[in-house]
């Protein structure tokens, strides 16, 4: 979050790639499926808890003390401190002595278990994630790389945007299904997949009509510069489709999540990514000159191969 408040600043972009979204996406998705579960089953023993004290924390250090990036750094350790004396307090709140029996009594069993999850967790997504890294530095390879970088990199900026709803929708499937299984009801979860991918196939079919409608303008709100604008038009143009597919391998990773099949997600994105996707992207660009657009086709690779995992 500390980060995210300071803008794009290449100082951060290191720290935030291998740290937050590693650490913090990676591994800690793992708690989406134990957490989930662990609900649906009623073990609310087993359920950890969140605090948002170290937003205030966050604050001070990055606005207040002046220290910008280095505040953001800082405040890490606040956060570990914080939950720890937050998870102390709670055990004297009558209401909360029934779900919350000590820190270190329940929170340190079953560690290679939890590991067994995260782990994968973590691959999963850094797969993802360095593959969009790795098409950015191979667009710095193509004739013109100060035009390619710009427009691939306004043309990600603007995929993440739209990718916001899809993201929110994820997570509430990894909720549900985790929930239901947790329950010992498959059915209702593969009801709640079913009900998820309708969703995501109207709002695709949406966007996609809005992003090809003003393909034209999108890069004015990033850059004036019309060489850039009217390439990012012609990425935008060609990659119209992916918002619909990228929609599916959103619900499908969050299915993934919710039914502990991490290590499946992990060795798709291997196989979908880096044996296929970029290899096939590489060719497009530096072999048939297509440029920038490439890039979409890498993405469209990743999600016709995202396939549902049977959660029964």
């Amino acid at each position: 979050m500390a980060f995210t408040i300071l803008g794009n600043n290449p100082e951060r972009s290191g720290i935030e790639q291998f740290g937050m979204i590693i650490l913090g996406d990676g591994m800690g998705s793992a708690l989406d499926t134990f957490c989930g579960q662990s609900f649906g089953a009623k073990q609310y023993h087993m359920l950890g808890f969140t605090t948002l004290l170290h937003i205030l924390t966050c604050w001070i250090l990055v606005f207040k003390s002046g220290l910008r990036n280095k505040g953001a750094a800082l405040q890490m350790p606040y956060l570990v401190d914080e939950c720890l004396v937050v998870s102390d307090l709670c055990q004297d709140l009558p209401f909360l002595q029934e779900n919350l029996d000590g820190f270190f009594k329940e929170a340190m069993h079953d560690v290679p278990k939890f590991l067994r999850l995260a782990i994968p967790s973590a691959v999963m997504i850094c797969l993802e994630i360095w593959s969009f890294e790795m098409m950015v530095l191979l667009s710095g390879l193509l004739p013109n790389p100060k035009l390619e970088t710009s427009a691939l990199s306004i043309s990600l900026n603007i995929c993440s945007v739209i990718y916001m709803i899809p993201l929110g929708l994820s997570g509430a499937i990894s909720v549900r299904v985790s929930n239901e299984l947790g329950a010992g009801r498959p059915q209702s979860a593969r009801l709640a997949i079913y009900v998820v991918l309708f969703m995501v196939t109207i709002e695709g079919v949406l966007v996609a009509t809005i992003l090809i409608s003003g393909h034209k303008f999108w890069g004015y709100s990033y850059s004036n510069e019309e060489k850039v604008v009217k390439y990012v038009g012609e990425i935008i143009g060609v990659g119209c489709s992916i918002p619909l597919l990228g929609w599916y391998s959103s619900v499908l990773s969050g299915m993934v999540r919710g039914s502990g099949k991490q290590k499946i997600g992990a060795l798709i994105n291997l196989g979908a990514y880096y044996l296929v996707g970029i290899p096939f992207g590489a060719l497009l660009a530096f072999v048939y000159h297509i440029g920038g657009k490439a890039k979409k086709a890498t993405d469209r690779v990743h999600h016709d191969s995202m396939v549902p995992v049977n959660v029964a």
